[in-house]
């Protein structure tokens, strides 16, 4: 058995709910430093991807892993997943990170506000058991992969605007 990194880019994010579409129902996001349809796509630069959440709202954030689902007639297995992110303001957290693989949730961990990431995780890996102040977690019983991976991130931007930079996401496969 092998180690395989699969990693994608923060640029790669894709935000899940976008603009309202009309003034009684505007969407969850600001634009960036002012950039025009920036609340809408988020503002991709070459380190990465950066939302600027409204107050009081949050949102999940997805990055589709390339997969190895199988080698040699042997299913893959996924062994830890990585997450690098900078929270620009204080009060934002992130407070859920799920794993699925195509319609199958392999894990999820729900921290709530108190216990919510938070900080500058954006270019180096901190390392931990199930994701506390880290930005990493390991599998105890690494699961099988059939599909495509997804990792999800939930971001609650707290009582007033905020920055989210994601730089890049990624897992360990074993193949």
């Amino acid at each position: 058995m092998a180690i395989q990194a699969m990693w994608v880019h923060g640029n790669n994010v894709v935000a899940e709910r976008v603009g309202g579409g009309n003034v009684s129902s505007p969407g969850p996001f600001a634009n960036v430093d002012g950039v025009p349809w920036s609340d809408v796509v988020g503002l991709r630069q070459g380190w990465g991807c950066t939302y600027r959440g409204k107050a009081n709202q949050g949102n999940w954030f997805h990055f589709t892993l390339p997969t190895p689902c199988w080698r040699e007639g042997v299913r893959a297995k996924l062994q830890r997943v990585f997450i690098l992110f900078r929270l620009f303001d204080a009060e934002a957290r992130i407070t859920s990170v799920h794993v699925w693989d195509g319609p199958n949730r392999l894990i999820a961990w729900d921290f709530g506000r108190a216990q919510g990431l938070r900080g500058d995780r954006s270019n180096q890996i901190y390392w931990g058991t199930n994701l506390d102040n880290a930005n990493s977690c390991e599998f105890r019983n690494p699961p099988e992969i059939h599909f495509g991976v997804v990792v999800c991130v939930y971001v609650d931007f707290g009582p007033r605007e905020g920055n989210v930079l994601f730089t890049s996401a990624g897992g360990d496969f074993i193949v």
